[in-house]
């Protein structure tokens, strides 16, 4: 049972993503209507942390630079980047789970957009 969660929330993280254009860690992400463009930098190290879906849940993953760990099986490690403003997770195989889009990052909070559009909001508890 916990496996089929921690999957699931892998799928759910890592959903669907579109290449967008990067100039000088700047991303333009456009809204569904595109009548407004929003800009940030992504700072890679805001990625390092215990992430939770609240400030007061248990924690579901850390993520130490481009390792990725799920609090119920630390054993097991992935790859985690960014690439062209996309969170990137690979297992031990190779395999790359689908993207997502990066919404908002900073050192306390992650917002991502998985491919069936409903945001993802997880914490950093340990900034």
């Amino acid at each position: 049972m916990k496996k089929s969660i921690t999957v699931f929330i892998l799928i759910i993280l890592s959903s669907g993503c579109k290449k967008e254009n990067t100039t000088k860690k700047t991303l333009e992400i456009e809204t569904k209507d595109n009548a407004e463009k929003v800009q940030f930098k992504i700072d890679k190290t805001f990625l390092n942390g215990v992430w939770a879906e609240s400030e007061d849940e248990n924690a579901l993953f850390e993520i130490n630079n481009n390792t990725l760990r799920y609090v119920e099986y630390y054993d097991t490690s992935y790859l985690c980047l960014i690439e062209d403003g996309c969170l990137i997770i690979t297992d031990r195989e190779g395999v790359q789970l689908p993207k997502s889009k990066i919404m908002k990052l900073s050192k306390d909070s992650l917002v991502i957009k998985p491919l069936d559009g409903n945001l993802i909001r997880l914490y950093n508890r340990k900034f």
